[in-house]
């Protein structure tokens, strides 16, 4: 039956650290028939789901984009949007239908996304997400995580990144970041060659988790 599902908890080894490892969230690709291949090769790893922006769940089929087995637990929602009552309001039925955490897109660099304003291109308004955030954390219990890259065209110094977290975790109270160790060039390159051509910065990685 398709609907708001009652929670149920997962029993890990990874309580100190449960976002260790992920499964990267993919456009086309991690649906809930992937995600259930995942877990059949793994029980604990976190998983994700495709990208669902804020429009879809508000006007669309809910069901359809939101339903998945309880296997798959733990399992976070991924959203697109840039508007805190919208997320808000989804984060809601992300708790409602028993996902373990929602998850904000700031890290897709397709033109398409960035039409709607969501993405990679957020990261060069970060009060704006930081408001989000809090929207967000205020409307449910679940944890809200924010996935980003670490820089955005020309911005892509230590100094904007760090700048960026910095500015959610004290603005909006994120917790947790999972970080694309590469920056997004909004113009001119695929999504395929936006996770192949920049550079990977380890080191930026590094540094943020020091600091």
């Amino acid at each position: 039956m398709c609907g708001p599902k009652k929670k149920k908890f997962v029993q890990s080894n990874q309580t100190l650290n449960p976002w260790r490892l992920s499964v990267a969230p993919m456009m086309d690709w991690t649906d809930r028939h992937c995600r259930v291949f995942h877990r059949l090769i793994t029980r604990r790893t976190r998983l994700y789901t495709e990208m669902v922006t804020t429009g879809a769940l508000s006007h669309g089929d809910q069901p359809r984009h939101l339903d998945f087995d309880p296997a798959e637990h733990p399992l976070a929602l991924q959203l697109g949007g840039s508007e805190p009552a919208d997320l808000a309001h989804c984060a809601k039925l992300a708790h409602a239908w028993g996902y373990d955490e929602v998850n904000l897109n700031c890290g897709c660099p397709s033109e398409r996304v960035q039409r709607g304003a969501f993405g990679a291109c957020l990261m060069a308004e970060p009060r704006m997400v930081a408001d989000c955030v809090k929207a967000m954390r205020d409307a449910t219990p679940l944890p809200v995580t924010v996935k980003h890259r670490i820089g955005v065209d020309r911005q892509d110094d230590y100094g904007f990144v760090r700048d960026f977290v910095g500015t959610l975790a004290t603005q909006g109270g994120c917790e947790v970041f999972i970080v694309h160790a590469r920056s997004a060039w909004l113009k001119g390159l695929s999504p395929k060659e936006n996770r192949e051509l920049p550079p990977l910065r380890h080191d930026f990685v590094a540094r943020l988790k020091a600091d």
